[in-house]
C-alpha cells in the first residue's frame, strides 16, 4: 500500500512539473509574439504571469524602452548560467536588443553575437516562436551592414521562410525580401562598368500585408521613401512617402514608433532641399536643432546648420545665411578632432571658412548698398506691370494671349515685393530701417526704440512680441525689454551683453540659454 502510495505521489509530482515547465514556455511564448507584432499592453499581462524572477526582470526592461525609450542596463548584470537553456537564448536576444538602441556607440560585433547566439540557439532546439521573434532584427541589423555582409543577409532571409507562424511573419518576411533584392542591386552596381536596371518593387503587396498596423504601414511608407529617393531619384514620390511614413509613425504613441519619425524628417528635409522646397524644408531642419539627441551628436548639429546656411542662401536672405553658417563655424571648433577625426577632415575640406565668412558679409553689404539704386527702379517696374495689367482687363475680349501674361504679371509683382521687403522692416509711421543696420530694439512701455549702427534711433508705438516675428533668427531676445542682433555682440557677461560700440545691454537670467551657443 505504502509502495504503492510512493509511486502514485511520484507520478504526480513529475506531471505537475512538467505541466508546470510547460504552463510557462506558453507564457514566455506568448510574450515574445507580443513583442514581435508590438501588443504591448498583452505582453506587460503575461509578464507578470512569470514565476522566474529573472526572466521577468529582463522582459519589462525590454517592455520599458518599447513603451517609453528607456532601456534600463541593470538586467545585463544577469549571468547566462542565472537561466535555463531556452530563457539564456532569449537573455541573449534582449541583450543584442539594447546593444542595439542604447544611447551608447553601438558595437556592432557585439550586436550581432548576441543575435546570431540566439537565432542559432531557437534553430537548434526548433524553437519557432523565438527564431520568429529575432529573425526582423538581425536582418534589420544585416542589412546596414549589407556592402560588408551580404552573404549573411541573403542567407538568413532566406532561411526565414521556414519560420513563418502569422501576419505579422509574412509581412516581415516579404519586407526583408525587397530589402535583399535591394542590397544585391547595389553590390552588383557597384562591380558592374555598364549601368543596370533598378529592380521593379511590388509595395502594394506589402501595404497588403501590413494591413491596418499604423506601425508596419509606417515601415512599408519608409521604404518606398527610401526606394524613390536613393533608388530612382523621384523625389516627389519619396515625399510623399516620407510624409505618410511620419503620419502613420504619429499613429501610435509609443517610443518604438515615435522614435522613428526623427530619421523619417531627415529624409524628407532633404528631400525637399533636392526639390527646391527650401522654404518647406526649414522647419524641419529647425526642428532637427531643437531635437535633444543633436545635442549629445555634434557632428548631427553641424549638418543641420550647415542645410539651413543652405536654405537661407538658396533663397539669398543673406543675414540668416550668415546667422547659420557662423553657427556652423561655433559647432566645428567644438567638435573632438580625435573623436571625429574623419567628419572634420571632411567639415575642413567642404569649405574655406574665412573666405566664405567673408564673402557673406561683402554679400549682405552689397545687397544693402544695391537697394538704394534698384527701389526707384523697382517702384517704376511695378507700377509699369500694374499699368499692363490694367491694360489687360481692358482689353481682355480682343486677346487671348494675355491670359498668360496676366498670371506672369502677377507672379512678378509678388517676387519684386519679396525683393523690396526682405532687407528692411517697416515702422507704424512708415519710417524703413534696414535689418542689416539694426543694432538692437529696446521696449518703454507702449513704445520701442529702435537703435542703428549710425547712432541714430526711432521711437514708434508697438510690442516687442510683435517686431520680433518680422526679423530673422539673427535677433535674440536678452531682457523681457530688449532684443539684440547677434551680428553686432562683442563679448557676454554674467549679466550684461557688450556691443561692438561699447553699449550694455541686460541680460536676465531667464533669457540666457538663447546665447549658449554664443563665444
Amino acid at each position: 500500500m505504502k509502495r504503492n502510495t510512493f509511486f502514485s505521489l511520484f507520478f504526480i509530482s513529475c506531471f505537475l512539473s512538467v505541466f508546470g515547465q510547460t504552463n510557462q514556455d506558453h507564457i514566455t511564448d506568448s510574450i515574445l509574439n507580443a513583442f514581435k507584432s508590438y501588443q504591448l499592453d498583452k505582453a506587460k499581462g503575461f509578464i507578470n504571469d512569470l514565476e522566474n524572477e529573472s526572466l521577468q526582470k529582463v522582459f519589462r526592461s525590454y517592455w520599458n524602452f518599447n513603451k517609453y525609450g528607456d532601456f534600463d542596463p541593470k538586467f545585463l548584470a544577469f549571468k547566462e548560467q542565472d537561466f535555463s537553456p531556452r530563457n539564456a537564448t532569449i537573455y541573449s536576444f534582449i541583450k543584442g536588443e539594447y546593444y542595439k538602441n542604447s544611447n551608447q556607440k553601438k558595437d556592432s560585433i557585439r550586436i550581432y553575437e548576441n543575435y546570431l547566439k540566439s537565432l542559432k540557439g531557437a534553430i537548434k532546439t526548433k524553437d519557432t516562436v523565438l527564431a520568429a521573434a529575432v529573425f526582423p532584427k538581425i536582418l534589420k541589423h544585416l542589412y546596414y551592414l549589407h556592402l560588408t555582409n551580404f552573404d549573411e543577409l541573403k542567407k538568413y532571409s532566406e532561411l526565414y521562410q521556414s519560420y513563418q507562424q502569422d501576419a505579422t511573419d509574412r509581412y516581415w518576411y516579404y519586407y526583408y525580401t525587397i530589402v535583399t533584392k535591394l542590397a544585391n542591386y547595389e553590390k552588383v552596381k557597384k562591380k558592374s562598368k555598364v549601368p543596370i536596371e533598378v529592380p521593379h518593387i511590388d509595395f502594394k503587396k506589402l501595404h497588403d500585408y501590413a494591413e491596418n498596423d499604423f506601425y508596419l504601414q509606417g515601415q512599408t511608407y519608409q521604404l518606398e521613401g527610401i526606394y524613390y529617393n536613393h533608388f530612382l531619384r523621384d523625389y516627389e514620390k519619396a515625399a510623399r512617402s516620407f510624409k505618410k511614413a511620419i503620419q502613420n509613425y504619429n499613429k501610435e504613441k509609443a517610443y518604438y514608433s515615435q522614435n522613428r519619425i526623427s530619421g523619417n524628417e531627415l529624409n524628407l528635409r532633404i528631400v525637399l532641399f533636392k526639390l527646391k522646397k527650401y522654404k518647406e524644408a526649414i522647419p524641419y531642419f529647425k526642428k532637427a536643432l531643437k531635437n535633444s539627441m543633436v545635442e549629445q551628436k555634434p557632428v548631427e548639429e553641424f549638418r543641420a546648420n550647415e542645410w539651413l546656411h543652405k536654405s537661407y542662401d538658396s533663397l539669398q536672405i543673406v543675414d540668416s545665411s550668415l546667422y547659420y553658417f557662423r553657427k556652423m563655424s561655433l559647432v566645428k571648433g567644438q567638435l573632438d578632432t580625435f573623436k571625429y577625426a574623419k567628419e572634420v577632415k571632411e567639415i575642413e575640406n567642404d569649405y574655406n571658412w574665412k573666405e566664405k565668412e567673408a564673402s557673406l558679409i561683402a554679400k549682405n553689404q552689397a545687397l544693402k548698398s544695391n537697394m538704394y539704386i534698384l527701389l526707384p527702379i523697382l517702384g517704376f517696374i511695378i507700377l509699369a506691370l500694374i499699368f499692363t495689367f490694367y491694360l489687360f482687363k481692358r482689353y481682355k475680349s480682343k486677346s487671348k494671349t494675355l491670359e498668360s501674361a496676366q498670371s506672369e504679371t502677377l507672379e512678378k509683382i509678388e517676387e519684386l515685393k519679396k525683393i523690396v521687403i526682405k532687407n528692411h522692416i517697416v515702422l507704424k509711421d512708415k519710417t524703413k530701417v534696414y535689418i542689416s543696420d539694426l543694432m538692437y530694439i529696446k521696449s518703454e512701455d507702449h513704445y520701442l526704440r529702435i537703435f542703428t549702427n549710425d547712432t541714430k534711433s526711432a521711437f514708434v508705438r508697438g510690442k516687442l512680441s510683435q517686431i520680433k516675428e518680422e526679423l530673422p533668427p539673427n535677433f535674440i531676445q536678452s531682457h523681457r525689454s530688449y532684443i539684440i542682433n547677434s551680428n553686432f555682440i562683442k563679448q557676454i557677461n554674467k549679466n550684461h551683453i557688450i556691443l561692438l560700440d561699447k553699449t550694455e545691454i541686460p541680460l536676465s537670467r531667464s533669457h540666457k540659454n538663447n546665447f549658449k551657443d554664443k563665444p
